[in-house]
């Protein structure tokens, strides 16, 4: 497994199945990076957004 951390360039896409007149911002993540990260598929996540416009993407805390 790497520690490297190196930033990922995505190309923002628009969603499809609402509102036809506005095009709606999607992004979708995917690879081997987000296994080193150590996230699982079927893991849920929280996604956060900073005051300086990041999104923070976290495991969500379990159920108790």
């Amino acid at each position: 497994m790497s520690n490297e951390r190196k930033p990922r360039t995505l190309t923002m896409l628009h969603a499809r199945g609402f509102d036809y007149r506005r095009r709606i911002p999607s992004v979708t993540l995917s690879g081997v990076w987000l296994k080193e990260s150590g996230f699982e598929p079927g893991d849920k996540i929280t996604i956060e957004r900073t005051d300086d416009g990041k999104l923070v993407v976290t495991k969500a805390a379990s159920a108790q």
